[in-house]
């Protein structure tokens, strides 16, 4: 089974398909229709390390739900200044996926996991 975003890094070549994704912003819709928005890094792997010449595309997701996090003293979600953003790895199979997004202009792309499994 693929896998689509991980929470380590994974590498992949430069193309110039991949470069152009840097700084865009995009939605992930699951199957079940859970929605999170995101903006993409690509950055360069260590030029000494030992994926040196790759890449990895990164999507930073907020999360404001109260579900997942709220404030302790107020109970509510936190403003969106205070949101919480971690980052998920795409990998070569979610690359492949993206699409430009001619549903809602807010997010230049739209990546559709077909599987729950991401």
């Amino acid at each position: 089974m693929s896998t689509y975003l991980s929470t380590t890094d994974v590498f992949l070549a430069p193309t110039p398909e991949i470069r152009a994704l840097h700084e865009k912003s995009i939605l992930i819709v699951t199957p079940s229709g859970d929605k999170m928005w995101a903006k993409i890094c690509v950055e360069d792997a260590d030029p000494e390390g030992r994926d040196a010449g790759k890449c990895s595309v990164i999507v930073w997701t907020a999360s404001t739900d109260e579900r997942e996090w709220v404030d302790a003293r107020s109970g509510r979600p936190p403003p969106a200044t205070e949101s919480h953003r971690w980052p998920q790895f795409l990998t070569s199979e979610a690359v492949k996926l993206i699409r430009p997004n001619e549903e809602n202009p807010a997010y230049d792309l739209l990546l559709q996991v077909p599987t729950e499994e991401i």
